[in-house]
């Protein structure tokens, strides 16, 4: 069985009295999209910023590529990183900005026309950096990142900011740049998107993990659940205090409120009971279905059992 790309043990980081990375013990198997998954402040950046050598660790040991996290030249050769939005020169084109990059990090400039084509600018490299879109920029910050031909690419919260169309593009890259051999380690508020991409999930809450493992083993774990609209969003809210009277799990996800069924016996009478709650606060519901739990019911649930 290939060696994890990333392994840590008690991995911690302190900023005085505040403690960002807590005790985290995670694995990145080799030859994966890896979704890294906690709400803002969870310590996924930090982690990741420890990984690539950017912070050193109060206490706790790591290993990325086999190598220990003590000596960041043994492996960092090896590791592309997107960490924040990619700095480039607005005047000079996308392919001179890589040429660059190659020039400063001593790589050779043949790579360009290929890193292009992964990232689907091969058409708009020679175009300025300044006419591109937000994604198009993220994806030319990808581009530099696999210049050296890493074995890892680590990349924090690549689709902020994103259109539905930038967060697609996005989605597919990884999916491609997976295929092609690379393991991806991403961090994601997205969870929709993650679990249409990443094959496995470490999940931190509050600087420690609370889940590792399969995506389809977290999304097994799950359960139904009922998907609640009303009429006019400005309900939701409203709506939402009902059913956590009943489930505390439940969330407010966009427009709707996704209720987690584990635990509820009767699925038909408190379909009934929610149905005439909102009747009796003058909401008028306009969708109410049962279906397969997701992601982002998993990750709620886990977080309200904490």
């Amino acid at each position: 069985m290939p060696q994890p790309v990333v392994v840590t043990d008690r991995l911690t980081k302190r900023y005085g009295t505040r403690t960002a990375v807590d005790e985290l013990d995670m694995e990145v198997p080799t030859g994966v999209v890896a979704g890294f998954i906690g709400a803002n402040g969870a310590g996924k950046t930090t982690t990741l910023r420890m990984l690539l050598g950017l912070v050193r660790p109060t206490s706790g040991t790591a290993t990325v590529l086999g190598q220990p996290l003590s000596d960041p030249s043994a492996y960092l050769p090896k590791v592309g990183a997107l960490i924040e939005s990619p700095a480039f020169y607005p005047g000079l084109s996308g392919e001179r900005n890589l040429r660059v990059q190659t020039t400063l990090a001593g790589l050779p400039a043949s790579r360009i026309p290929a890193v292009l084509e992964v990232v689907g600018l091969a058409d708009r490299g020679g175009d300025a950096y300044k006419s591109y879109s937000l994604g198009m920029k993220q994806r030319l910050g990808i581009a530099s990142a696999l210049l050296g031909e890493p074995e890892l690419l680590v990349l924090d919260e690549p689709t902020n900011g994103l259109d539905p169309t930038g967060i697609r593009e996005m989605r597919e890259l990884l999916r491609r740049v997976a295929d092609g051999g690379l393991t991806v380690l991403v961090s994601s508020h997205q969870l929709t998107e993650l679990q249409q991409v990443c094959d496995h999930l470490v999940m931190v809450d509050q600087g420690r993990r609370v889940f590792q493992g399969a995506t389809s083993e977290l999304l097994a774990a799950g359960t139904d659940r009922v998907v609640v609209a009303t009429e006019h969003p400005r309900d939701l809210d409203r709506l939402l205090r009902i059913v956590l009277a009943r489930v505390p799990a439940a969330s407010r996800q966009g427009r709707q409120v996704h209720v987690p069924l584990d635990g509820v016996e009767d699925v038909t009478g408190f379909l009934a009971e929610l149905n005439r709650s909102a009747m009796e606060e003058a909401i008028t519901l306009v969708e109410m279905s049962v279906g397969a739990g997701t992601l982002e019911d998993r990750y709620a649930s886990l977080m309200g059992a904490l």
